[in-house]
């Protein structure tokens, strides 16, 4: 599957330049996600993990919203998965905070401290 944003731009930060940080053997913040289909999933980064890291870690975890037909007829695939390859990885889900204020995370470059979170957190991945 590959999801296809329509109108995404090359202009917009690419996440796969972000590594995902090894987890700390004790302290920092824990993160906890809760993802379009239900599940969730949780581990702990440091507080100076960037947005963009984070987000490089939640990507692989989305699956499609509905699987193609096993009939092989043609379906509209626009709203299907993740595809870091299209380039439209960045463009595919919004990350927010679960608790008010339900802060949007659009900097990618700001780091979890200077986002002002710096105790455990549920975020929300939507699909975009």
């Amino acid at each position: 599957y590959q999801r296809r944003v329509r109108g995404a731009s090359s202009a917009l930060p690419n996440i796969t330049n972000f590594g995902v940080p090894v987890e700390p053997d004790n302290g920092g913040v824990r993160v906890a996600v809760k993802l379009p289909d239900g599940a969730r999933i949780c581990r702990r980064f440091t507080e100076d993990t960037k947005i963009g890291s984070i987000r490089s870690w939640i990507e692989p975890h989305l699956t499609p919203a509905k699987p193609p037909a096993r009939d092989g007829t043609e379906q509209d695939q626009s709203n299907y998965c993740i595809s870091a390859e299209e380039g439209c990885a960045e463009a595919c889900f919004v990350l927010r905070l679960a608790a008010p204020p339900c802060v949007t995370l659009t900097d990618l470059h700001k780091t979890l401290s200077s986002a002002g979170i710096i105790t455990d957190t549920l975020f929300i991945a939507e699909l975009s």
